[in-house]
């Protein structure tokens, strides 16, 4: 059955669109500056993704920072290191000093070697995309709150690198532990030295003959015939 709409259904969609297509092309213009500051892949435009527009991003290897999935214990260990911290923390500060802001950070660390927008990044360097929540801090009218501070953004994903820092660390201590075992172990597997034997056959010698001496010598002549040995 075929379901007419009317003029006004008609209307109201088309605002719709209009709507969700002024905000992608808000995202675009974001992109064209903030690519420019911030490390990250080429944003390519808006493209049609099934009716809807969508951004066309280059594509990349990395994982998705997203403060609601449970990383396994390897990749927290390997990715969300102190150097990736460093590098997302140092991007909040050029984009902040640029006059931008966002309560909705979006960044990927690379898994691999890979050559994006041009620049070239090593697996484990951090990059930005998706800047539609972004807005310059002077586009804010006065008495509206803007988005949420950034530190308080970032504390919130600084629980992650705190969790892999103790991950790592408690995997060095399993590291070292066995080692001081193994030294321990062989110290007292270690065969007798000459010296040492030495040692060993001169107390008996001089020991067996003192006691010999006071109990009487033929009651310790085996002992004496033992040191020798």
């Amino acid at each position: 059955e075929k379901i007419s709409e009317t003029p006004k259904d008609v209307k109201a969609y088309l605002e719709d669109v209009e709507i969700i297509a002024q905000s992608a092309r808000n995202e675009v213009d974001k992109a064209e500056e903030l690519q420019k500051i911030l490390p990250a892949p080429r944003h390519y435009g808006i493209v049609d993704a099934g009716r809807n527009p969508a951004m066309a991003l280059e594509i990349y290897d990395g994982i998705v920072y997203n403060g609601l999935v449970q990383y396994t214990d390897d990749k927290l260990a390997e990715y969300f290191t102190d150097e990736a911290l460093r590098q997302l923390q140092e991007g909040v500060k050029k984009a902040k000093e640029a006059g931008w802001m966002s309560h909705d950070l979006n960044f990927a660390i690379l898994t691999s070697d890979q050559t994006l927008n041009g620049v070239q990044y090593k697996k484990g360097d951090v990059i930005f995309f998706d800047f539609g929540a972004w807005v310059k801090t002077s586009d804010i009218p006065k008495g509206l709150v803007g988005p949420v501070s950034w530190e308080r953004h970032l504390e919130d994903i600084k629980k992650k690198f705190d969790m892999a820092n103790v991950i790592r660390t408690d995997r060095e201590k399993k590291k070292e532990a066995p080692v001081a075992e193994e030294s321990i172990t062989e110290a007292e597997t270690q065969p007798p030295t000459l010296l040492s034997t030495l040692r060993s056959t001169a107390i008996k010698a001089i020991v067996y003959p003192i006691i010999a001496s006071i109990i009487g010598l033929s009651q310790f002549i085996p002992a004496i015939s033992l040191a020798q040995e």
